[in-house]
Order: C-alpha cells, then sequence, then structure tokens
C-alpha cells in the first residue's frame, strides 16, 4: 500500500506541474494581451472626466477656497498627546466643570493656531471649493489620485475638531456670540464639503462636521436669547447655504470605471490582468521576499488567471457597471419616502453572475451609498430645522409667544417656505408646548414616534422601528 501511494504521489506531480505551467502561460496570454491592446487603444482619463464634472462654474482663484484651506493646513499645528489623552477621559461632569485643566490645555492649542482658525474662517467666507484630482505618473488613475484628497480630508477633520474644541470653550465662558459665529464656519465648510457633485467620503466628512456646528448651534439658542435682528442675520446666512446641498453618485461612478479600467486594462475584449485583480482584491502592498512567499504568490495568481478567463470581456463589465448605477440614478431624484414607496426592490442586494466576479471588489456597496443618501437628506433636514428654530424664536421675539402653526411663519414672512421632511410626505412636525415647542423628523424608520428620539439613536433604521430626531427641545 505504501508503494501505491507513492506511486499515485509521483503520478500526481507531474500533473500539479502541467497545471501551474498551463496556469503561467494563461496569464502570460493575459498580460501580454493587455500590452498589445494598449499599443492601439489609450486609456481613458477619467482624472480629466473627475475634474470636469465637480468644477463649479465661475470658478476662480479668489472664490475658491481651497487655497486658504491648503494654507491653514499647513499653519495647523497637531493636539499634544496631554491634551488628546484627557480628551478621551473627560465625563460630563467634568466638561461642566469651566475650571477643569482640560480647557486650559484647549486654549493653548487654539492659541497655538491661531492663524489656521483665522485662515480656515476666511476659507469658509468664499463661495466655491474645488480642489484639482492630479497623478503623480503617467497611466495613474483616478483611484491613485484620491490618496491625497484622503490625507486633505483627515487634516481638515483634525481642524474642525479644533474648532469645535474653541465653540466650547467659548460657551463656558459665556461668549455666546462668538460661539455661534464659529458654528457658522463650522456648517460652511460641510456645505464646502458636499457640494458639486463630491466623491462619498467628502460628504460623510462634512456631514460629520456639521452635525457638531447645528448641534452647537442649537445649545447656543438653548442658553443665549438673540436680538431679533443676530436671529434674521443668522437665518439669513443659512438660507443661502441649504440650496448646495444635493447628493450625486456620479462620480463614484467615475471611481468605478477606473478601477475597471485599471483591472482589465485597455482594449474591449481584455480579460482583467491576474496580478492587478489580486493587487485590488487584496490590498497587496509588499512585494513577496523569501521563496515561500514567492510560491504563495503564484500560485494566487494563477489561481486569479484561472478565473479570469471565466470573466466577462471589458466592455461588457463596463456596461455592468453603467447598467448597476443607472439603477442607483434614484437615489439622487427620490426622498428617503419616496424611495421606500417606489423603488422597494432598491433595497434588493445586487445579483452578480459569476462572470462578474471581478466587479464586486470594484462597484461600492449599495447599502453604503443609500446611507450616503440618507446622511445628506438628513443633513439638508437639520439645516433646515435649524433655519425655523431661528424663524421661530425671531417670532417670538417679535410677537411675544410661539406660533400656533408653521404656515404663519410662511405667512407672515419669517419663512420663505415650509421645511420638507425627507422622511415623510409632508413638512416636519411642530407642536407648540406651553412657553416652549417640539420640532421633529421622522428619521430613517419613515413613521411617526411621536417626537420621541430614543437615547444615542439619532437616525433610526430603514425598514425597522427606530425614533425620531428632535431638533427642538435639544436632546442632551
Amino acid at each position: 500500500m505504501a508503494e501505491s501511494g507513492l506511486k499515485k504521489q509521483r503520478n500526481w506531480r507531474p500533473d500539479v506541474k502541467a497545471y501551474f505551467l498551463l496556469m503561467m502561460v494563461l496569464t502570460a496570454g493575459v498580460t501580454g494581451g493587455q500590452e498589445l491592446a494598449s499599443a492601439s487603444e489609450g486609456l481613458v482619463d477619467y482624472v480629466a472626466e473627475f475634474n470636469t464634472l465637480t468644477q463649479p462654474e465661475g470658478l476662480t482663484e479668489e472664490n475658491n477656497a481651497w487655497v486658504l484651506y491648503e494654507q491653514a493646513i499647513k499653519a495647523y499645528v497637531p493636539m499634544s498627546e496631554a491634551l488628546d489623552t484627557l480628551d478621551g477621559e473627560m465625563t460630563e461632569e467634568r466638561m461642566a466643570d469651566p475650571n477643569d485643566p482640560y480647557w486650559g490645555l484647549v486654549a493653548e492649542w487654539a492659541q497655538q493656531n491661531a492663524s489656521a482658525l483665522d485662515l480656515f474662517r476666511q476659507a469658509t467666507q468664499r463661495p466655491l471649493f474645488w480642489r484639482e484630482y492630479k497623478v503623480e505618473k503617467p497611466g495613474q488613475g483616478l483611484n491613485e489620485a484620491f490618496g491625497e484628497y484622503m490625507d486633505f480630508l483627515k487634516l481638515m477633520r483634525d481642524i474642525s475638531r479644533l474648532v469645535r474644541l474653541k465653540i466650547d470653550l467659548l460657551i463656558h465662558s459665556h461668549h455666546y456670540e462668538d460661539a455661534a459665529e464659529l458654528s457658522l464656519v463650522l456648517i460652511r465648510f460641510s456645505v464646502h464639503m458636499v457640494q458639486h457633485k463630491p466623491p462619498l467620503i467628502s460628504y460623510l466628512v462634512g456631514i460629520s462636521v456639521s452635525s457638531g456646528g447645528i448641534s452647537c448651534f442649537n445649545d447656543i439658542l438653548s442658553q443665549y436669547d438673540f436680538t431679533s435682528r443676530q436671529l434674521q442675520e443668522y437665518k439669513d446666512i443659512l438660507n443661502t447655504m441649504s440650496n448646495h446641498i444635493n447628493y450625486s453618485i456620479k462620480t463614484e461612478r467615475l471611481f468605478a470605471l477606473d478601477l475597471v479600467q485599471y483591472i482589465y486594462g485597455p482594449g474591449d475584449w481584455a480579460k482583467p490582468n491576474p496580478v492587478r485583480w489580486k493587487k485590488h482584491s487584496d490590498f497587496t502592498i509588499n512585494k513577496p521576499v523569501s521563496v515561500i512567499e514567492w510560491i504563495r504568490y503564484g500560485v494566487d495568481v494563477c489561481r486569479y488567471a484561472f478565473y479570469s478567463l471565466l470573466q466577462a470581456d471589458r466592455q461588457d463589465a463596463l456596461d455592468k457597471v453603467h447598467q448597476v448605477f443607472d439603477r442607483w440614478q434614484v437615489l439622487e431624484n427620490n426622498t428617503p419616502h419616496d424611495l421606500m414607496q417606489n423603488c422597494p426592490d432598491l433595497f434588493e442586494p445586487n445579483e452578480l453572475s459569476s462572470s462578474y466576479a471581478v466587479l464586486a471588489g470594484v462597484l461600492p456597496y449599495q447599502d453604503i451609498l443609500l446611507k450616503g443618501a440618507m446622511f445628506v437628506y438628513g443633513f439638508r433636514t437639520q439645516l433646515e430645522a435649524l433655519i425655523t428654530v431661528l424663524a421661530l424664536k425671531k417670532y417670538k421675539c417679535d410677537i411675544g409667544n410661539y406660533p400656533s402653526d408653521l404656515q404663519t411663519l410662511k405667512r407672515d414672512g419669517y419663512l420663505p417656505y415650509l421645511p420638507r421632511d425627507p422622511f415623510s410626505k409632508d413638512i416636519l412636525i411642530y407642536r407648540k408646548e406651553k412657553n416652549d415647542f417640539r420640532l421633529y423628523s421622522f428619521s430613517w424608520d419613515c413613521d411617526d414616534d411621536g417626537g420621541i428620539q430614543k437615547p444615542g439613536d439619532i437616525y433610526g433604521v430603514m425598514h425597522e422601528d427606530g425614533g425620531d430626531r428632535v431638533f427642538w427641545p435639544v436632546q442632551k
């Protein structure tokens, strides 16, 4: 039996060698096909298409905030380790204590960044924001050009954190008007991040910052009585921002097409390049070093080469990307409530056949795009709710009490239009309550929970029972 097993092993080895030899030939053939194709057909410049798509009309160096944001980054001094450690240990009790050492470190950090804060503030005063995507080497695509922008977003988040802490410091020292002005700075920055069809990550960064700015403003309104003139000025400023908040997935389509081009290479008939496919799928960065690593790498490439032959051709893959994004296009033109009512199939996962397995790592997750739409609609609703709160405050300042309904605000000129709730088929819910009021949205579950916001849950979940998003009274 031992001899029989040995014979089996001896018989097996030539088959394995033949298999690997075949796969290497196939790999060379696929890769060689890419090179032949590249000689006859050029690559699509998705970087140029991205820049054309996202560049706003009327952009000049004088009205582009990017120049000043870049200067703010250069002037920025990072948070000290002592403050970073203390920031993670803060409790509500300590935050309420104006004599806590934490606030001294915050004041010191803000002083170190006086120049960066001033440049950041100036940048938010400019109406437009655009940064040109560039590649360092010929042949690089949109995804390579995106890396530098990610570094920019990270630093912008750090500076926004500094602004947020400076606002908290001003509130603690009862400088409410200065705190309100800085809150507007955060909101303006957020609008810059979400205007003119940005990438999804830019939406998410802008919305996370805006939530802090709007929350700070509401906190200030709950503690300080502004004059009627001040309330009108704040309302006018915010009204100019709300029209710039729209959701678009056009740039995500370009990122997906760029990845297909990278993995396949040029030529409509080409199959995926197994080395590139593996690199994208496994996020391989370092090349193999040891013999064992090279063997494992070779086996993986052979496996990808085999599956590459089973994949759709390059043009078919590009057509499939367009088909999927055409289906998702409804996210741009429908509110969350309308999506639930009219597009129930949108919430079903995409089913890709095995011949489009390469697209599994190219197409963005449908759930992420859907949540992106929810967050953007949520941001716009937060902003319109803040405008409505300012109008209600001004009405009481002028008349002496709150109105019985929101229609009164529109009729008497306090609101240009009624604030629509994108999570319902109507406007935001307003209720007058003794000397105060309640203003809320149905939120992500798209149903009325009586103006009750669940602790720690400001969104709820699609199709599931969740709380409402309460804008007033301020939720702690």
